[in-house]
């Protein structure tokens, strides 16, 4: 049956209307979907009150988990499942997380339907407003709807520092008062309560506090008093404290003020220190005044003191750094730490921000763990890399210790640094040039040892001669054979070789010495003389004496010589031969010529040559002024570009204007002409040789030729013709001869089944209708090869497509199956790189078909065939390949030149015609393919097919 509250809250606007205007905080949760125990709940509606206090929107629409703070989430999501679940109200105090200690939220919460009501109320010192009855003050548990928020208040004025103290009505009734209020009225709570507070407090008549608690009840304005003067009586003693006083007014329902709330906050201490404060600052006031000129004197030292350490600092030898805290950071810095880390902020920032490049790396663990334990570190030789690129390392002596506060806490690193950067690198250079002196040292030695060897082996003469007398302190075995049997070792070069005296080769040697710059001598003569023996033919060597020094003195002769008797040999009989050699060109059959420098000077001109020009004289002149008129001629050019560049070059059919008769009339004249250029002894270009060939009745002839080539290009116009009219031919007595042939094959199939109905026996018919089937058989096949012939030379362009090469080969071994019936072979197929093929599949069926049963037919007879057929994209990636190997017959290498002929066949004992290779070389030439072959006779062989993309 519904009650009267039921009806009166019937109205769903009221419902809202009482949301939003109710002080206290409402909150509707509903639990969160998806879970059979309500484990969290949706925040699902918040009335303005409690947006204020929790500072969320009006309907978050998140998880309560969100929004709890994290050591709270356990117990108050526990709180309201259990409310959800039992259904009764349910209260719950915690701390309130942003006001100080002893301030707390009371929770009570109750199920409705399928949400969860959540009221929130904050713990203040204010009571609840009280209901009034005439002038006497309803009980204290009357003033409030809820017991146990005045239940709460109490305990909160009871515990509370200050005094406080409730009044009602006109009379200033006391309806509350703490223990502090008490001792401030010398009397107790109890005593006072329900008493005006005049009667109740008679020390405070006559102090105009009726006056400020009427003026507070009706303005509803709050008075506050700071440091009031009020007489107490302690102790039976009356004296005088000071209180900051706060009368605040109740407001009520109607509006006006249902009664005072008094703050009582005992501030004589304060007050008493702060006069006593006075009266020392004026005592002190005449002692500051006297110790202020000390103070200036002082702080002017200081200040000098602070310049002197500054100075100190900034011009200290060492790097000096000083970090704060557990991040490091940069509280001083000195110039040389700075200049560190040249272009960076150090100053204020953390260590990693300045220097992002020491994350990871041992002096920052260092640096840290300095920090953490307190303990000193020290570096010796620490290579600094955190530098710009192009800037060279740095090396540091560090000592790292900690700083402390007045109570031992570490609360920094200090850092002091001395660049040894300086000593480092020159004991590195110092190790380094150690190292190397000793690497150089057994270099030298090894090297004399291979030099020596190196010297043993070479064809050269070589010996090293110490002193001014130069005695022989080293001779290779080139040399030793040049002395003698004799061994020279130890002697002077004027006794183990007088001869050297004879040939002046011992004054060179002491020029050497005493000078020291090196003799080169070229192709000189040296005659040696055994004793005994008659004086030898000349020697003739390329030889170097050069000064031999130890430590920048020098103590002896190197000597290197080179015979060279057979090079100047052949030189002198070249020089023989050149002079016959120029009586040969004179007397040539053609133009020769030969120039000298640059001007192109005649030195040489054969006869055939000045017969061009009979009435010029030519040698030594220059060419264009013994021959003019080859100025700004194209041969003139290339003359030109010879003797500049030394490259040979060839031109043919050259047409030159000479003035060959008498009058000065140019007439051409055609030449061959090869342009040499000729070369000294060192390479160097002195001339050009020129051969000229006399071609000018070989032009005209060939002028003549070309006219008649018109009627050659006739002709072979003509003949392609006849080539397309023949190749017509061919393809159309292919097929018009078909039907004639297959007329032929019905009347043979009539005659033998007639031969057959008939009851003759006579075997002789059998065997001829045979033949006659085998001869229409070929007939047909060799109509089919022509037809193929044709559509191949014709190389008319087919349709491509992607064809799959597995199913290709099985639709192949399909028509095969006959011959493979009578010829077994194992066949592998092998296509995983190259699986499908871009081409005509009807070509390409021809291709793989010919090869297949080419190899399957040809197999030796000796042993077990087996055929490989492979297919893989070419290297680089622009065409396939397609192989097919076998294990038969072979060919020979006279066979193989002629495999790829026309009606070509190699093996007489297999069925053919000769045609199938012919068509698989022109089907895969047509499209710019390839086909080889690779056999052996009695091995097999491979076919290798090559199509391009």
């Amino acid at each position: 049956m519904p009650t009267a509250s039921s009806a009166f809250f019937a109205d769903p606007g009221l419902l809202q209307a009482v949301f939003e205007v109710s002080q206290t905080a409402l909150c509707l949760l509903r639990p969160q979907p998806g879970s059979d125990e309500a484990s969290d709940f949706i925040l699902q509606y918040l009335n303005p009150e409690s947006q204020r206090l929790l500072g969320l929107p009006e309907q978050p629409g998140a998880s309560l988990r969100t929004f709890l703070p994290r050591p709270h989430q356990p117990r108050l999501l526990a709180f309201c499942r259990a409310a959800f679940a039992a259904g009764t109200a349910h209260s719950l105090d915690v701390r309130h997380p942003t006001a100080g200690p002893g301030h707390f939220l009371r929770l009570v919460a109750r199920r409705h339907g399928e949400q969860l009501l959540v009221s929130i109320m904050e713990s203040t010192v204010r009571l609840p407003q009280p209901t009034w009855r005439g002038e006497r003050p309803l009980p204290v548990h009357a003033l409030t709807a809820d017991r146990r928020a005045h239940t709460l208040a109490q305990a909160v004025a009871a515990e509370s520092p200050v005094g406080i103290a409730v009044y009602q009505g006109e009379n200033a009734v006391i309806a509350l008062a703490n223990e502090q209020m008490g001792a401030l009225w010398n009397c107790r709570p109890a005593e006072a309560l329900g008493r005006p507070l005049l009667e109740a407090v008679p020390a405070l008549r006559g102090q105009g506090m009726e006056h400020v608690l009427a003026a507070v009840q009706h303005t509803r304005t709050p008075f506050v008093g700071s440091e009031v003067a009020v007489p107490v009586l302690h102790a039976g003693r009356r004296a005088t404290q000071y209180f900051d006083i706060v009368y605040q007014p109740l407001p009520c329902a109607d509006g006006g003020a249902a009664g005072v709330v008094n703050l009582a906050i005992n501030v004589t201490a304060q007050v008493r220190a702060r006069q006593r404060l006075l009266r020392r600052n004026q005592h002190l006031t005449a002692r500051v005044a006297e110790r202020t000129r000390a103070v200036h004197a002082a702080q002017t030292d200081a200040h000098l003191q602070r310049h002197r350490l500054e100075r100190l600092f900034t011009a200290a030898p060492a790097i000096i750094a000083i970090f704060d805290g557990p991040d490091l950071v940069h509280e001083l810095a000195n110039p040389l730490y700075r200049d560190l880390f040249p272009g960076r902020d150090v100053l204020g920032r953390p260590l990693l921000a300045v220097v992002p490049e020491l994350a990871g790396t041992a002096i920052l663990a260092y640096l840290r763990r300095v920090y953490q334990t307190g303990v000193i570190y020290h570096d010796t030789r620490y290579q600094l890399r955190a530098q710009p690129a192009g800037v060279p390392d740095r090396y540091l002596n560090l000592i790292c210790k900690p700083r402390r506060t007045a109570d031992g806490r570490v609360d920094g690193v200090l850092v002091f640094g001395f660049d040894v950067t300086a000593q480092v690198l020159a004991q590195q250079r110092a190790d380094a040039l150690q190292a190397e002196a000793l690497a150089a040292t057994r270099r030298q030695v090894q090297e004399r040892e291979t030099l020596y060897q190196t010297f043993a082996q070479t064809p050269a003469c070589i010996a090293l001669l110490y002193g001014p007398d130069h005695r022989f302190a080293y001779c290779n075995p080139a040399y030793q054979r040049l002395v003698g049997d004799v061994d020279p070792t130890g002697r002077p070069v004027a006794e183990a070789l007088p001869e050297a005296v004879e040939q002046g080769f011992l004054a060179l040697l002491d020029g050497v010495y005493c000078t020291g710059e090196t003799y080169y001598g070229h192709e000189e003569a040296y005659v040696a003389h055994r004793p005994g023996e008659p004086p030898a033919a000349p020697a003739y060597f390329n030889f170097t004496y050069q000064a031999h020094r130890e430590y920048g003195h020098i103590v002896g002769v190197s000597v290197f010589a080179y015979e060279v008797t057979p090079q100047v040999r052949v030189r002198q009989q070249r020089q023989a031969q050149q002079a016959q050699l120029h009586q040969l060109f004179e007397a040539a059959p053609f133009s020769i010529c030969l120039f000298g420098g640059p001007e192109f000077v005649y030195e040489l001109a054969s006869w055939e040559h000045q017969a061009l020009f009979p009435d010029r004289a030519l040698r030594g002149r220059p060419l264009l002024e013994a021959v003019p008129e080859l100025a700004g001629q194209p041969v003139w050019d290339v003359l030109q570009r010879v003797y500049r560049t030394g490259a040979t070059e060839l031109n043919r059919t050259v047409r030159v204007p000479l003035a060959r008769g008498g009058g000065g009339v140019l007439e051409d004249t055609y030449f061959d002409y090869i342009f040499q250029a000729r070369r000294d002894d060192h390479g160097a270009i002195t001339g050009v040789l020129v051969f000229a060939f006399d071609v000018t009745e070989q032009v005209h002839g060939r002028q003549r030729v070309q006219a008649l080539n018109q009627d050659l290009h006739t002709a072979n116009a003509q003949l392609t013709r006849a080539n397309n009219d023949l190749a017509h031919f061919i393809y159309m007595a292919s097929h018009d001869l078909r039907l004639p042939i297959a007329n032929l094959e019905g009347l043979v199939r009539v005659l033998e089944e007639e031969w057959r109905a008939s009851e003759h026996d006579n075997a002789t018919v059998p065997a001829v209708v045979a033949m006659m089937h085998d001869a229409v058989a070929r007939f047909q096949r060799t109509l089919a090869d022509l037809t193929d012939i044709a559509e191949v030379q014709a190389g008319r362009p087919l349709t491509a497509a992607a064809v799959n090469l597995a199913e290709l080969v099985g639709d192949i071994c399909l028509d095969m199956a006959p011959l493979l019936a009578r010829m077994p072979s194992r066949l592998t197929v092998d296509v995983a790189a190259c699986p499908t093929l871009q081409f005509s599949p009807k070509n390409l069926r021809s291709i793989v078909f010919n090869l297949l049963s080419n190899a399957i037919k040809y197999q030796d007879p000796g042993r077990a065939s087996v055929v490989q057929l492979r297919a893989y994209r070419a290297a680089g990636g622009a065409a396939s390949v397609v192989e097919v190997q076998d294990n038969g017959l072979g060919l020979r290498p006279d066979q193989q030149a002629q495999l790829f002929g026309l009606f070509q066949r190699l093996h007489d004992h297999v069925e053919g015609s000769g045609v199938g290779l012919y068509m698989v070389k022109k089907l895969v030439e047509n499209i710019g393919g390839t086909i080889t072959v690779e056999s052996e006779a009695g091995a097999g062989s491979t076919f290798t097919v090559v199509l391009p993309d």
